[in-house]
């Protein structure tokens, strides 16, 4: 039980990697929940961005997943602070398909 939360993060990168790989691989935006919301101009090359996106999410993911081996708490920590990093990357990716 000691190492939990790394089991957990692994699994969720994994999870995360599987779905950055089937959207990037298909290029199909309706894979995307809510697509419809956004104003896109060139739906593969978004569904593609949107894969990049997922793969930082994943290096969140397994950063904090390494890091929680370690110390767990240390783990959560690293976990919040690689999220808030990935959101704002993602905006300035994002921007570029848009």
């Amino acid at each position: 039980m000691e190492y939990a939360f790394s089991y957990l993060t692994f699994g969720m990168a994994a999870l995360t990697l599987l779905y950055a790989a089937l959207l990037a691989l298909s290029g199909d935006p309706k894979m995307i929940p809510r697509h419809y919301s956004a104003k896109i101009k060139d739906p593969k090359a978004y569904a593609r961005q949107f894969a990049k996106i997922l793969l930082l999410l994943t290096g969140s993911f397994a950063v904090s997943g390494l890091v929680g081996l370690w110390r767990p708490w240390i783990g959560g920590v690293t976990l919040a602070v690689t999220i808030v990093l990935t959101l704002f990357l993602s905006t300035k990716l994002i921007q570029k398909v848009i």
